[in-house]
Parts: C-alpha cells; structure tokens; sequence
C-alpha cells in the first residue's frame, strides 16, 4: 500500500486558513495600520531677516572710512562708510563763503533801495544771486552727503566687503545690513494642508539655535501653489524686538490646533 495522499487533506486546511484571515481582516474593530495624524506632521523651515539690503557703490571711488566690523549692530541713520570727500567739504565751505556774501549784498541792498538809493533793477539783482547762492550751497551740501552711507534701518552689519583706502568702482558691493525685527519664517508645506490653514491653526517652531520653541498664528493663507511640486511657501512674520533669535537658522515646523474664533 502506497503513502497517503496529504493534498485532499491540505487544500481544506488551506482554504479554511483563508476564510480566518479574511475575517481577520475586516472583522469589526480591526483595521490596517492609519497615516499618521496631521499634528504629527514635521516640515523643514528657515528664520529669514525680514529686511535686507546690499549696499553698491555709486562712484569709482576711495573708501575712506568704515567704522564698524562685519557682525556689529548699526542704527537706523548711523554711517557705515564714507567714501573720499575732501574735495566736496572744500566745495561745501566755499559755497557757504559765497551765500554769506550775498546775503551781505542783499542786506545792504535791500535798505538802499527802501531809501530809495538803488534802483529796482539792482534790487532784483542782489535777489537772484542770494537765490542762486543758496541753491549752490544746497547742491554741494548734497554732493558732501552722498559721500557717506548710512544704514537705511537698525539691524546687523551682515557682509563688509571693503575696508579704508580699498579703490571700488561703481556697482561694487560695499556692504550688507540685516534686520534684526522683525524676522520671517518660511516653511514649504504640501498643497493638501491648505484646507486646514484656513482654520487658521497654531504653528509650533522649533529652533536649531538657540533651542527655541516658538508658537505663532497662522493670519494668512497663501493662495499661489507651485503646479510642478505641488507645494507653496508659507511666510509669517516673527517679532524679535529683544534680539535673542538669529536670523538664517533652520526650525522644524508643526501644526497644531486651532486658535478659538473670537467673539
């Protein structure tokens, strides 16, 4: 007598296996594996200045002073650079000699001709070169002052590229300021959370340096998308009056519940 034949006793087992697995699947209470919840979701972002301003030359010119170091804190209306200016300071003065001058003529003018001592052509004579002296002075006042630079907002000198006594030529960079404050975050995020920005949620920041966890509102959705990558920047403006952030840091970004609607 021949072995038993196991394949009529194994396909039944097969099929019964089957029929539990099925049933395991799609049982009640019993389901595959979820995406993981939104909250859990993490993007790369990046703290930007929110002003910047490269500072080129105007002139083929002299640098001859630039009073801060690259990294140094600067004011709003402080020089940063001055370029050459003997020559415009000695414009500058002559110009102030010459108004003076006309002032003087016109001063004694003016009493001869109420005195009726000067004709009125004479009058207006010492009239136009008191104008036209004024309006020299105020020219080489301006030209004086172009020669030096000051910076257009408080923040960071960022990027000195010149030092006193370097010759540049016009259209050279000459320098970097940054702001401090306000700063930006920008975070690239999927197009599929669009939806939920609108509920204007909570976005927590975490910080690379210093290690800094930030909570700020979303206030305003974004509404150009990138079709090729499917994705758009976000932007939020970020207050940093006391200067403890830095700007160029990278952050991990998460969105969290929504901020309640106010009465």
């Amino acid at each position: 007598m021949g072995p038993p034949d196991l394949s009529r006793a194994i396909a039944p087992a097969r099929a019964a296996g089957c029929a539990i697995l099925l049933l395991a699947l799609f049982a009640p209470g019993v389901s595959r594996p979820a995406a993981p919840p939104a909250d859990a979701q993490e993007f790369s972002g990046v703290l930007l200045p929110g002003m910047t301003a490269l500072i080129k030359s105007r002139y083929k010119e002299r640098v001859a002073e630039v009073p801060f170091a690259q990294g140094s804190r600067v004011q709003k209306g402080q020089l940063i650079l001055r370029f050459a200016d003997d020559q415009y300071r000695v414009e500058r003065d002559r110009a102030a000699a010459l108004l003076e001058r006309a002032q003087a003529d016109f001063d004694r003018a003016k009493q001869l001709h109420e005195h009726h001592d000067l004709s009125g052509q004479e009058f207006e004579r010492a009239q136009t070169d008191l104008k036209l002296a004024r309006a020299d002075l105020e020219l080489a006042t301006l030209r004086l002052t172009e020669r030096s630079i000051l910076a257009p907002f408080g923040g960071v000198l960022a990027e000195r590229h010149v030092d006193p006594g370097a010759s540049v030529d016009e259209g050279d960079p000459l320098l970097r300021v940054t702001a401090i404050t306000p700063l930006r975050l920008e975070v690239l995020l999927p197009e599929t959370l669009l939806a939920r920005l609108r509920s204007l949620p909570v976005l927590q920041v975490t910080l690379a340096s210093p290690e800094t966890t930030l909570r700020l509102v979303v206030r305003k959705v974004p509404v150009v998308v990138d079709p090729a990558s499917g994705m758009f920047p976000l932007q939020i403006e970020v207050d940093n009056s006391r200067g403890r952030l830095v700007p160029g840091v990278s952050c991990r970004v998460r969105i969290t519940e929504p901020v309640r609607a106010r009465p």
